[in-house]
């Protein structure tokens, strides 16, 4: 059931916990080459832009990374039965380290940029589906269970779940297992706070968006750019030789799982389940 998916995703995103450190990026016991992987992970996740030219360069510098690095599973395979019944096919591949590094900078930056400006989460939607789609299938599946593990577990509503008061939890654990973030303690106190309702409320629908930006990512723009300059800036003219880029049209983004659970197909399913759940 939904329940169980849900306990899932947060059992995934424990194991990252574990596999990512205190830091978040592995704190450099996966090596040189993964943590440099890492870093340019990082860096081409910030310049994502609301610009199809620079969508395009950064799919296919993130692409490259992933496919080029050879790094430690950060979860392994755990096979089981999707949401709506029948096999998973996500499930069943592990997770690489460096897989596991951006599906939690996605979701994690995207809340706080899409919180913010909520047009960010299409291009953000468009950068994982398409990387995605230009991986070999097992960091294909493992892209998209990272992915929708983090939005799982950083929000029970994409999945879309209410998780039940547990027998003995305080209010304010109930609501951390929510997702409210809890704060430090005010000076000379030791009673835990939660962060405001609308701090909350606010936080909660851009991972929504998010959510919903990257099961609804259709196509992306191909680009002849020109030129084999790299960090060619965001303009279409190149920054280092002046070579201007061109749209050569749409290609369609595919789906590891033909979108039960990563395409339209998934978000179709979702919106009736969560329209059903409890207020």
């Amino acid at each position: 059931g939904l329940l169980a998916w849900h306990a899932a995703s947060r059992e995934l995103s424990r194991l990252f916990d574990g596999a990512l450190g205190s830091s978040g990026s592995g704190d450099g016991r996966a090596g040189p080459v993964v943590t440099a992987c890492v870093r340019e992970l990082s860096l081409r996740v910030n310049q994502v832009a609301r610009v199809h030219k620079v969508i395009f360069e950064r799919t296919l510098q993130v692409s490259a990374a992933l496919t080029n690095t050879a790094a430690p599973d950060a979860a392994p395979a755990f096979p089981r039965s999707a949401a709506g019944g029948g096999p998973d096919p996500l499930s069943a591949v592990p997770v690489p380290l460096h897989v596991a590094y951006l599906a939690r900078r996605v979701v994690g930056q995207g809340s706080v940029l899409i919180e913010k400006q909520p047009a960010t989460a299409a291009p953000l939607g468009l950068l994982v589906a398409g990387v995605a789609d230009l991986l070999p299938a097992p960091l294909s599946l493992a892209l998209w269970r990272a992915t929708l593990a983090e939005l799982h577990t950083a929000c029970a509503y994409t999945v879309p779940c209410y998780p039940p008061r547990a027998q003995g939890q305080t209010d304010v654990q109930w609501k951390v297992a929510l997702g409210y973030k809890e704060l430090r303690p005010a000076k000379g106190t030791q009673a835990a706070a939660l962060e405001p309702k609308d701090k909350y409320y606010n936080r909660m629908g851009a991972y929504a968006a998010l959510h919903a930006a990257l099961l609804s990512a259709g196509a992306r723009i191909d680009f002849d750019l020109g030129c084999a300059c790299t960090d060619r800036g965001p303009h279409e003219l190149c920054a280092n030789c002046g070579a201007a880029a061109s749209a050569k049209g749409p290609i369609a983004i595919g789906r590891p799982d033909g979108g039960r659970q990563t395409g339209l197909p998934g978000a179709w399913a979702w919106l009736p389940r969560l329209l059903k759940q409890p207020p």
